[in-house]
């Protein structure tokens, strides 16, 4: 419907920008907002319980390893994936 009102380039302009704003993320071991991905999809708008919480539902009581671990593995100096559990 979008490609009647507004023509082809529409629809193909909001498919690129939605694979740049996902593809956008920080080093290693630090969560990523991905705010501009939640401000096109609309989820912004949205007020969650887990919000409140200040947990994203893809997050777990794990905590992330260190970008210095992640780094390691992704060189090839260590030989274990990086996993951290609570104490």
């Amino acid at each position: 419907m979008m490609r009647n009102v507004y023509g082809a380039a529409v629809p193909l302009k909001l498919q690129i920008e939605e694979q740049i704003l996902a593809s956008v993320q920080r080093l290693p071991g630090l969560p990523s907002s991905r705010l501009g991905a939640e401000a096109l999809s609309g989820k912004l708008d949205d007020f969650d319980f887990s919000d409140a919480l200040g947990q994203r539902p893809d997050e777990s009581e794990i905590m992330q390893p260190s970008m210095h671990e992640v780094m390691e593995y992704r060189l090839g100096l260590a030989k274990t994936v990086p996993t951290r559990e609570l104490p």
